[in-house]
């Protein structure tokens, strides 16, 4: 198969806006602000302009990061990684490589298990993701340091900062936010002892699941879960059974 490599320059990008186009810019240029269509239609800046995410609409936007100050951010931060199988095989050897079928799609965790199948292993990193991010994000972000607080919406938006800020909980949105426990202070707290367990409650519910995470740089490598129906299913019938034996002896009474 002989195919055609095409590479498409800003400046190609920009020899095919029509006229209108060009309006609309140099009105957002007079205006110092844009509406959403010329926002739109001036979304590739983000891989043509310097200064990014400053631009036509606005020109005094900063590169913000999720955290609460630059030196704060890890870039090189592994937050995803993932496996590309460009030709999906089949149930048996998928698992014979080491990885998991999966709603019939071959799914490989690992890096070695990855290439056994020719697959293409990809690691994202926080500074992957910040590239992701467009002009309203990074205006969000500016605006929250401005303000010294967040909309709810923003808020969600830098979820991220968990995985990506040497200091979370402190982030953009809460800049002195510290590591809290749950206990009366620091030294109380266990680190090493196992979160699982039973929570009881007066309403019967189908069942329980306890979800056990663990983090490895910052993302969920490992997530188990023990379902706890049967516990609960043979709790009821005692309660029950308890019942009846209180009924019986009200009964010979």
């Amino acid at each position: 198969m002989a195919g055609r490599w095409i590479s498409t320059t800003c400046a190609n990008h920009l020899s095919v806006q029509d006229a209108m186009w060009h309006e609309a810019v140099q009105s957002a240029h007079g205006n110092g602000s844009c509406s959403v269509d010329t926002l739109q239609r001036i979304s590739w800046s983000r891989q043509c302009c310097k200064s990014y995410p400053a631009n036509a609409c606005n020109k005094v936007a900063k590169r913000m990061t999720p955290c609460r100050d630059e030196a704060d951010f890890q870039p090189g931060k592994i937050r995803q990684n993932y496996c590309v199988l460009f030709d999906q095989p089949e149930n048996a050897s998928c698992t014979r490589h080491g990885c998991r079928w999966n709603n019939a799609r071959c799914d490989c965790s690992d890096q070695e298990g990855c290439a056994s199948l020719a697959g293409r292993w990809i690691s994202n990193t926080c500074a992957d993701y910040l590239s992701e991010q467009g002009a309203a994000w990074h205006k969000a972000v500016q605006l929250a340091h401005g303000n010294g607080s967040c909309s709810v919406d923003t808020l969600q938006h830098i979820s991220w900062s968990q995985e990506c800020c040497k200091s979370y909980p402190a982030n953009a949105c809460y800049k002195t936010l510290k590591r809290m426990t749950p206990c009366r202070d620091e030294a109380d707290f266990r680190p090493d002892a196992n979160n699982c367990s039973i929570l009881l409650a007066e309403r019967d519910p189908e069942s329980y699941l306890c979800e056990i995470g663990f983090r490895v740089q910052g993302y969920y490598s490992q997530l188990w879960r023990i379902k706890w129906e049967r516990i609960w299913r043979l709790n009821w019938k005692l309660r029950l059974f308890r019942g009846i034996l209180d009924l019986s002896s009200q009964w010979r009474n």
